[in-house]
């Protein structure tokens, strides 16, 4: 997918948002000469309404736990396949944008496909739309409204189904995502540019207008679209001053270099520091936070010998003793494209994207024609500056011990490649996981 297509726009502290977008088609194509995008009368109409839970203070259940830590590794997984692949620009990718898009997915599978899509999620059909659903109440809960007085977290997770308007889905499959994802189901003419306006339009308003331009074109094959996003915006509980940033040396490698600007601060932070790595987290106010990973030497090694335990532990870095911290940290600004459709194949997905053998007949079923998933990619933007971080990421399916405190700080100094996640502090929940290697 070319970057004109899926923009991400400017703005100001620490945000992010991934779009999920799943396009569906069908081994043989349908068109249609009329319509436009409307929601679907009828199917909007779910037999049960979105289950809230109202949460003054929000609380993670125990039981959502499994799905967290699952998409925790499927996403340290991928960012490590994706490093592989990519051992030159930066990387960012949200685990939980497609944990959801892939739940509401296996409502619509059958056999070895929906088999295939649990393997790659490391879950299990078990209270799957229970554990999302709780997932993403606790997750909106975390949301701080414009008029509070504390600052908080902008947290936003939302759903949307679109389907061409010569097809009817599964009242079951619309039902479920209606109940367990508060999905927003519409029929539309695929045929008309009017559907790709309305299209992007839904994805710029879940995404406080950071997102926009995400499609161009509908292909003549595809009959459907899900659609996950998540946004999420964080201000951070300790600035840092402008007046300390200046220009700065960022080596990309032990030769090659680049200007940036660093910015500086000292104070008290989580730090673990190991014979391989230096650790720190930033917090947010609202009970997230960046985690900081800085190898002592190349990260693409780092990253290839680091197991999912290790990261696991650096999610939980909130846990470290506190240590006096020198802190340099570059400010950045970069978006990313990452196509899915191969790596998760690899993983086991491969029979979704099969033309012939995809299994989806509980979302829908057209007899003499099959339908697929035709690609998943997902595209980020991340932009950190002293007040905090912003970022974007919009994903598109086609279908050990801590040293002890000196005196003095401790140097930390993110002048090369470095790893980082933002988190849930609560839940553990990895909400996007990216790699800096040119600021």
């Amino acid at each position: 997918m070319d970057k004109k297509r899926h923009k991400i726009f400017r703005s100001l502290h620490m945000s992010m948002i991934a779009v999920l977008i799943v396009s569906l088609i069908l081994l043989a194509g349908c068109t249609s000469d009329h319509g436009e995008v409307t929601p679907i009368k009828g199917l909007a109409q779910t037999s049960e309404a979105f289950k809230v839970i109202n949460n003054e203070v929000p609380e993670i259940e125990d039981r959502v736990e499994t799905g967290i830590m699952a998409s925790n590794q499927m996403g340290f997984e991928l960012i490590q396949e994706m490093a592989k692949k990519n051992q030159d620009g930066n990387l960012l990718f949200s685990p939980t944008s497609l944990s959801f898009a892939l739940a509401m997915i296996v409502n619509g599978a059958e056999g070895e496909t929906k088999s295939g899509i649990l393997e790659v999620m490391g879950d299990t059909e078990v209270e799957l739309n229970e554990r999302y659903n709780l997932l993403m109440n606790y997750l909106n809960a975390l949301d701080k409204k414009e008029d509070s007085d504390v600052p908080g977290i902008k947290m936003k997770i939302a759903n949307s189904l679109w389907f061409k308007d010569t097809l009817e889905p599964k009242q079951d499959f619309v039902d479920t995502l209606g109940a367990f994802y508060n999905a927003q189901v519409y029929r539309s003419d695929f045929s008309d540019l009017k559907t790709v306006d309305q299209m992007n339009q839904w994805v710029e308003a879940q995404t406080n207008h950071l997102l926009k331009g995400t499609f161009d074109k509908i292909d003549a094959e595809t009959i459907a679209y899900l659609m996950n996003t998540v946004y999420f915006k964080g201000t951070w509980i300790d600035e840092f001053s402008e007046s300390a940033t200046q220009e700065e040396t960022f080596f990309k490698t032990e030769t090659e270099t680049t200007p940036v600007k660093m910015m500086h601060k000292t104070n008290s932070l989580t730090y673990y520091e190991d014979a391989s790595y230096q650790m720190t987290s930033l917090p947010y106010y609202g009970g997230s936070s960046l985690v900081l990973v800085l190898p002592k030497g190349n990260l693409d090694d780092f990253l290839s010998t680091l197991k999912y335990d290790d990261f696991q532990k650096m999610i939980q870095a909130n846990q470290n003793e506190m240590q006096r911290l020198e802190l340099s940290l570059p400010k950045f600004d970069y978006e990313v494209s990452n196509g899915l459709t191969d790596l998760l194949t690899a993983k086991g997905m491969g029979r979704a994207f099969s033309r012939t053998e995809a299994e989806f007949g509980k979302m829908i079923e057209i007899e003499g024609e099959n339908l697929y998933i035709s690609s998943i990619f997902q595209n980020a933007r991340i932009i950190l500056d002293e007040k905090g971080t912003e970022a974007a990421a919009v994903t598109v399916a086609e279908f050990a011990t801590t040293s002890a405190m000196p005196s003095e700080p401790v140097t930390f100094k993110c002048d090369r490649p470095f790893l980082y996640i933002i988190k849930d502090d609560a839940s553990g929940a990895a909400l996007f996981i990216g790699l800096v290697r040119e600021p």
